[in-house]
């Protein structure tokens, strides 16, 4: 047996190392753009179109998420918030949901009293800024609503520019307002939404479907009383 290695005649060919011609581009194209912001994503720094995701301005302005990404969340959203703790997730509106908020110079002659009793003791709705002489107004049952909404939901609250004071409803009642009838909305979508046999149902759960089928049946049986009225 020879110890010498047959070493063919003919040279090896060499491997070539196949690389892309523009190594960024080849990581743009694999990337998946999960996070967005103002168009230009946070991995790879492509730009990207805004259909490709869903914007999440709310969060962050700018802020766009890609379609996997929300499935993503969505499930882990599922598991951790509605599969341990029963809870939904809620988006509030401050100066359109909870609150007023407007310039003091704004305010009506018939509205201008309000502003001394937001320095007295006997209203606990009512608060006047100082340094942005900016005047605020609770909305009837607000307490009483985050009370019984944070035990339904996760909150997170946003902020728009609010309209003036004066074409707000100030005459809202605690039991009929607006927040009474939206929370009482709540607790249906709530007990719908976890109406399910198993929890892996909750994963194909649609809260704005809930929501139609509420509305539906709340204008039927309005059709209904007034028929029984007539």
């Amino acid at each position: 047996m020879s110890v010498v290695e047959n070493i063919p005649l003919e040279p090896r060919a060499k491997r070539q190392s196949i690389e892309p011609n523009d190594p960024l581009s080849y990581s743009n194209k694999r990337c998946g753009h999960w996070f967005v912001h103002h168009g230009v994503c946070t991995a790879c720094d492509s730009s990207v179109d805004e259909s490709q995701g869903q914007a999440f301005d709310y969060l962050l302005y700018g802020l766009q998420l890609s379609h996997e990404a929300v499935a993503v969340t969505k499930h882990l959203t599922t598991l951790v918030s509605c599969s341990n703790k029963k809870k939904l997730h809620l988006v509030l509106d401050l100066d359109h949901t909870l609150l007023h908020t407007t310039h003091l110079l704004r305010l009506t002659e018939a509205e201008k009293y309000l502003i001394e009793e937001a320095g007295s003791n006997t209203r606990d709705d009512l608060y006047k800024w100082q340094a942005q002489e900016f005047f605020t107004k609770l909305r009837p049952f607000v307490r009483e609503f985050l009370e019984e909404a944070n035990k339904l939901f996760t909150m997170s609250r946003k902020s728009t520019h609010a309209k003036p004071y004066s074409e707000e409803k100030t005459d809202e009642s605690e039991n009929d307002g607006g927040l009474a009838i939206v929370l009482k909305i709540f607790k249906e979508v709530h007990c719908g939404f976890f109406n399910v046999v198993e929890e892996k149902e909750l994963e194909f759960k649609d809260v704005r479907l809930l929501l139609q089928e509420i509305e539906f049946n709340h204008a039927d049986k309005e059709s209904f009383n007034s028929v029984e009225t007539l």
